[in-house]
């Protein structure tokens, strides 16, 4: 599966072998790392694999 971002000022983090998508404080979306083969940017989006303060 290929995971495409395109929600403005999202971050896309990477937790305990999930891949989180999170804006303005709600988690949008998560699902298994595993499963995700690559990774497609549309515009300003925040890539990390800290955690959220």
């Amino acid at each position: 599966m290929t995971l495409h971002l395109t929600e403005q000022s999202a971050t896309l983090r990477l937790r305990q072998g999930r891949l989180m998508v999170d804006l303005d404080g709600q988690t949008l979306a998560q699902l298994p790392a595993r499963k995700v083969r690559g990774v497609v940017v549309w515009g300003n989006v925040r890539l990390t694999t800290l955690p959220m303060p």
